[in-house]
């Protein structure tokens, strides 16, 4: 349930969970996902194919990423 929409830097927030959507083919190596892969869960680049609304969570660095495959 996504309780508070953060506008800016949510990196920077106290928020400890980040949920944000990623595409079904797998590549999430530019955009938001890109920076999540780059700064924190670097396999998120190249996941390979996955089923529509399924999601995955990671921690690193004291945040839990849930990232929800949508469309392309």
């Amino acid at each position: 349930m996504i309780v508070k929409r953060v506008q800016g830097d949510v990196f920077k927030t106290h928020l400890k969970h980040v949920a944000f959507a990623v595409n079904t083919e797998g590549y999430n190596d530019s955009g938001f996902a890109g920076a999540v892969s780059s700064r924190y869960w670097p396999e998120l680049a190249n996941t390979g194919g996955n089923c529509l609304g399924e999601v995955l969570h990671h921690t690193s660095k004291g945040k839990t990423f849930h990232a929800r495959y949508a469309t392309s």
